[in-house]
């Protein structure tokens, strides 16, 4: 009967089936091909979510009439599907299939990117969903059983409602939500994208959206009794439905945020980490993209597409998010990593952690990189722009090897405070050294303060750093900046004055790294001892309110919570530059690296000069906080412009 995927199939067609079973035991597969307009347009059908698993491939199967071996995932899912338990409600004679593994010639490149185009169109025009998480296991049945009970549930149930002591229900909860489809890349595009969806597991079976209020229940348990289930186990579940909730209320998702976001999922093939999501993305994005390209290598593809960021939306932020994959990925991961520029995000680098707003440059209005804030946290009244408005002034290489772009020069790196961040070991101080900072006699006179000055840097712009001017860790608004110097200060004269027992850890010990950095001439520690004798610091009144008045980790508002997110989650460090400058600079900064500002560039950069190069050229080090040049006050500072190389 020929070769089943004969003729090739472009975007115009796509090929379904139907499954029975013959007389010793082999599934047959009728295989046929349908135009997606006209007369041979399809019949209803089902479309699959599933884990391929290992490229396994095995007998047991006709294809048209022909054995065919077929992915050992997808056959014990057809075998699943022909088992009395679902005869009647997916009739083998009258259901049509199409499951990618089986539809899609995958030894051929050219069919399979132009079948990956029409994911959006395959899976909204399903009429149903399957989400295949697996067979049977010991508990798989308990826990879809409990995620229906927990489905009914009021979040404003009390824990002691007899839910919260079904210790074994939790575990079968947490080893369901721990099954691979949580964490594919590919499963979350064709679930989103699903209109009508169904979880199965061996017998069972559970709607996506009991499966969404379940899944919002686990959460709000976690949140009162931490130990109910561990937040490893569902994290990846409750994700999606967050990103599910967000896909329905706007229909598209920002390519560049849901990159980063996703970052924890797992893809065989590199290039599926961006291909996977483009039934997601809105027509900007999608044009940016291109044709999905199976045969350049994915250094080559990742390059393009943001080459092609820049040039599309005239923005620079995409350099951000190389850094911040970089930063936040373990080691043994950066060992595998791609040979890409320092200005190229690899997305190939799979994270265990990856936050709704990865970093400072997909604050809220530059849609462009979008983040996955809740729903409730949509509203926003502030944004960065350090590069007041201008665009960018970039070329490239012919080789994509370097972007060359116009900028300023701020200053460069002196001091830098140390950090103690999560999945990280702590990083030790590196003391200033310049004039302005050690207080020498031959300091200029812009780097010998007044007291005032001294006092308004200490204790309002220290804080306005370590906060990133924001109140919260989602960057929405301005830090109210009187409230966290109050706070600031309390905190350091409690910590030198009072000891330290009952201070909020991460404070202890974020002061423990910082107090010895010399600012202007300054420490921390010397301006926290002086503090009462001080007349030049801004209004000091109360400024040591009872220590159990200063919010601390509950408060999600509090400064305390505020440097948690910036230190511990972020691993940003206090910065301070040759001529006393603040800010906070990436963890990976060293001192003599340059701070600029990136024409096109919403967040200021450090770069590292590349040591023995024939011209001269730097990497991205990452994105760092400059206070007082986050909104374009750069160009009243009438520093000269340079054109920076990046490699």
């Amino acid at each position: 009967m020929g070769n089943p995927y004969s003729p090739r199939i472009g975007g115009d067609a796509i090929r379904l089936f139907r499954i029975d079973s013959s007389s010793d035991g082999a599934i047959s597969v009728e295989l046929r091909r349908f135009a997606l307009k006209g007369r041979s347009r399809y019949p209803p059908f089902v479309a699959t979510s599933y884990v391929w698993g290992p490229p396994t491939y095995t007998s047991g199967a006709t294809i048209n009439g022909q054995p065919k071996p077929i992915l050992q995932s997808a056959l014990g899912f057809l075998r699943a599907m022909l088992s009395d338990r679902w005869r009647k409600t997916l009739p083998p004679s009258k259901t049509w299939w199409w499951m990618d593994s089986i539809c899609i010639n995958q030894q051929d490149d050219r069919e399979r990117s132009a079948q990956v185009q029409l994911m959006s169109t395959i899976y909204t025009h399903a009429r149903m969903t399957v989400i295949w998480l697996g067979e049977e296991s010991e508990d798989s049945d308990r826990a879809v059983n409990f995620l229906s009970t927990l489905s009914n549930v009021s979040h404003r149930d009390p824990l002691d409602s007899g839910i919260a002591e079904d210790a074994k229900s939790w575990a079968a909860v947490a080893n369901l939500l721990r099954r691979e489809w949580f964490e594919r890349g590919w499963t979350l595009q064709e679930f989103l994208l699903s209109r009508h969806a169904s979880f199965f597991c061996g017998s069972k079976q559970i709607n996506h959206h009991r499966m969404f209020d379940a899944v919002g229940i686990v959460w709000d348990y976690h949140q009162w009794k931490q130990d109910i289930i561990p937040r490893e186990s569902y994290e990846k579940a409750w994700n999606r439905f967050r990103m599910m909730e967000r896909y329905s209320h706007e229909l598209t998702l920002p390519l560049v945020g849901t990159l980063a976001y996703t970052a924890t999922s797992r893809v065989t093939d590199p290039r599926d980490r961006l291909y996977s999501l483009l039934g997601l993305a809105g027509p900007i994005d999608r044009e940016i993209v291109g044709q999905p390209d199976y045969k350049s290598d994915p250094e080559l593809v990742f390059t393009k597409f943001a080459k092609s960021f820049v040039e599309k939306h005239e923005s620079l932020d995409i350099v951000c998010l190389a850094a911040v994959q970089r930063g936040v990925a373990e080691e043994e991961d950066l060992d595998k990593a791609l040979d890409l520029p320092s200005w190229v995000p690899d997305w190939s680098i799979q994270l265990l952690h990856s936050g709704p707003v990865p970093c400072m440059a997909s604050q809220s209005a530059r849609t462009h990189v979008g983040n996955f804030r809740p729903m409730h946290s949509i509203d926003f009244s502030a944004i960065y722009a350090a590069f007041g408005g201008m665009g960018p002034d970039v070329r490239f290489s012919d080789n994509l090897r370097e972007m060359i772009c116009g900028g300023i020069l701020l200053d460069r790196v002196d001091g830098l405070a140390g950090v103690k961040q999560v999945r990280k070991a702590p990083v030790d101080l590196v003391q200033s050294t310049s004039a302005a900072n050690v207080g020498s006699p031959d300091a200029s006179a812009r780097s010998q303060p007044t007291p005032k000055g001294i006092g308004d840097l200490i204790w309002r712009q220290v804080p306005r750093c370590l906060v990133l001017d924001r109140k919260d860790r989602y960057l929405r608004h301005p830090a109210p900046i009187l409230d966290f110097s109050s706070q600031f200060r309390s905190l350091c004269q409690a910590i030198v004055t009072k000891g330290k027992e009952t201070l909020p850890i991460p404070f202890k010990e974020w002061f423990q790294l910082t107090k010895d950095l010399a600012i202007r001439g300054v420490t921390l520690q010397e301006a926290t001892r002086t503090l009462g004798n001080s007349q030049s610091a801004f209004d000091l009144q109360e400024m040591t309110g009872a220590l159990h008045d200063i919010p601390g980790m509950d408060d999600w508002e509090s400064f305390v919570s505020r440097l948690r997110d910036t230190s511990c989650t972020m691993g940003m460090r206090l910065m301070v530059t040759d001529t006393g400058l603040v800010g906070m600079a990436p963890r990976e900064a060293k001192k003599g690296d340059i701070v600029c500002v990136l024409f096109g560039c919403s967040i200021p950069l450090v770069l590292r000069q590349v040591p023995d190069s024939d011209r001269e050229s730097f990497k991205v080090v990452g994105e760092c906080f400059m206070a007082g040049f986050m909104n374009g006050e750069i160009w009243e500072t009438m520093l000269p412009r340079h054109a920076f190389r990046l490699v």
